[in-house]
């Protein structure tokens, strides 16, 4: 339900209502700042002014042989050339650390390389010491097989020898 402008809410000031209802409250402010309701006479005259500002500014240029123009352009080519030594010395040093970090990169790697050759080594020296002690336990039990052999060869030549001799008495006797 809409009030007319003259009724107003209950609680509410009326003055209040008259006021939020003036004309100023519709006024309509641009983003961008008003500009002054130049005329196209008034613009076209600025652009004017600007481009003579431009022309004077192009006309007191010092001439090329000017000595103030020629010291600047000369502290100009210092400044250049401080920039350029600066940025080789730059470079030169970002060079000297890639090398020298390239370096300690080889040199870690052949250090990790010495290492695992180390290690290798050693493992074959334990792998040929174990082999070395196989080769002496084979070789010893060899030679216990062996005399066991010869002793129980010589027991039973024993052995025949007082079996025989009996058989011999036994025949004789």
């Amino acid at each position: 339900m809409m009030l007319p402008a003259t009724e107003t809410r209950p609680g509410c000031d009326p003055s209040a209502a008259r006021n939020s209802l003036s004309s100023s409250h519709f006024n309509w402010t641009p983003h961008l700042p008003a500009s002054k309701h130049d005329t196209f006479a008034d613009r076209r005259s600025a652009a004017a002014s600007a481009r003579q500002a431009l022309l004077e500014k192009f006309k007191t240029r010092p001439a090329e042989d000017d000595a103030a123009e020629i010291e600047r352009r000369a502290e100009r080519t210092r400044i250049a050339e401080a920039r350029a030594a600066r940025l080789a010395e730059k470079e030169a040093v970002r060079k000297a650390e890639e090398d020298r970090r390239a370096a300690v990169r080889e040199q870690e790697e052949a250090e990790r390389l010495a290492a695992e050759a180390a290690i290798e080594a050693e493992r074959v020296a334990a792998e040929q010491a174990l082999a070395e002690e196989k080769n002496a336990r084979d070789a010893a039990k060899a030679a216990r097989i062996k005399q066991v052999v010869v002793d129980e060869a010589a027991q039973k030549a024993a052995r025949d020898a007082r079996y025989a001799s009996r058989k011999s008495r036994v025949a004789r006797g």
